[in-house]
């Protein structure tokens, strides 16, 4: 009897990549003429064909899988990968710092490729510095420049299978400057929506501790870190601000409220405490609801790289540089960690076993 944990299917056409033909829980495609004819690869060949899987890729128009594949590979090969967005169930979207977006259509249930389309929208709508950060939600996407300028695009119709690039779904574009250019300083902004997309989230590093030149010309909101905007169709019309202590470590919407944002720092420079505070916010200002200050344990003094809330906000789980995950739960107040054989960069919660 054979129990598969899980599978993988490695969308590649690369050599580099072995997988064992006894292996039958991992998959990737196989050239059409094969020299190799071994028992094993014969078995495994006849397994994935009667389990429906693609044993190799085909290049028949108009898709033309392999071709398409193989310029998929060397895109991400070439630039950096700055954003991959689930667009529906079936279609994910890979965005590329160079503006370049990949749409990969696949079978759910199968994995096999169905359609890999490239789209060059974006490049040609923003012609701004190097794309920092992207977003995508309820049709309406923003994008961050390292130049102080945000870039939406608001969406009048919906992803479909004949509607397959930004340009066919009616988007309304529009251009946003920071106006902080007396500062003259570039930041790398992260984006983040509410529930209802209708509020943005943009948040950088903290220039609390930088110096400048007094310039009448400069404001409090241009000095700020975190500004939040109202989205109103292709337009963003500047709600509050707020300048954190520290460098933040999440800038997050609540995921059950649309009005509540929550901000983690640490709790002052060279302190592990770290404080999570809740803020309520309105047309003008951020009010603060509360603060929890988390204190790790007094063993764990590495950097935190990551930090991740779940579905109904009620745990928060922290990733360190030297592979330590540590959890906190909001309701019972109690804190856990494990050593995990590698560093974690994302995590995911499991919203239906607790």
């Amino acid at each position: 009897m054979l129990t598969f944990i899980c599978e993988f299917h490695y969308w590649t056409l690369k050599n580099d990549l072995t997988v064992s033909n006894t292996d039958f829980s991992h998959f990737k495609y196989n050239e059409k003429k094969e020299t190799e004819t071994s028992t094993d690869k014969i078995i495994k060949r006849n397994y994935v064909k009667a389990r429906g899987f693609n044993w190799s890729i085909s290049n028949k128009r108009p898709a033309k899988l392999r071709e398409s594949l193989k310029n998929f590979e060397a895109e991400l090969n070439d630039h950096h990968l700055i954003a991959v967005e689930w667009i529906k169930k079936d279609r994910i979207a890979f965005i590329l710092d160079n503006g370049s977006t990949i749409f990969v259509t696949f079978d759910p249930t199968t994995c096999n490729l169905i359609e890999i389309v490239s789209d060059k929208f974006l490049q040609s709508k923003f012609q701004c510095e190097q794309l920092v950060n992207i977003s995508f939600m309820k049709q309406v996407l923003l994008c961050s420049f390292s130049d102080n300028k945000l870039g939406i695009i608001h969406f009048g119709r919906s992803f479909d299978r004949t509607l397959n690039k930004w340009s066919l779904l009616e988007p309304k574009p529009g251009l946003f400057d920071f106006n902080n250019s007396a500062i003259n300083r570039k930041n790398e902004r992260k984006i983040t929506f509410n529930v209802s997309a209708t509020m943005v989230a943009t948040w950088s590093k903290s220039s609390l501790n930088e110096v400048y030149p007094w310039n009448p010309l400069v404001k409090d909101e241009h000095r700020a870190n975190i500004h939040v905007y109202k989205i109103i169709g292709s337009r963003l019309e500047l709600c509050c601000y707020f300048h954190t202590k520290q460098d933040p470590l999440i800038v997050s919407f609540s995921k059950t409220v649309s009005n509540i944002l929550f901000i983690l720092e640490h709790k002052n420079f060279n302190d592990p405490r770290i404080d999570f505070s809740t803020f309520e916010v309105t047309n003008t200002k951020l009010h603060l609801v509360n603060v929890v200050t988390i204190s790790p344990f007094d063993w764990c003094s590495a950097t935190i790289i990551n930090a991740w809330l779940n579905k109904d906000d009620s745990r928060l789980c922290f990733s360190y540089n030297d592979s330590i995950l540590f959890v906190y739960d909001f309701k019972l107040c109690i804190t856990c960690s494990v050593k995990t054989a590698f560093v974690s960069i994302f995590y995911f919660f499991n919203y239906y076993i607790y």
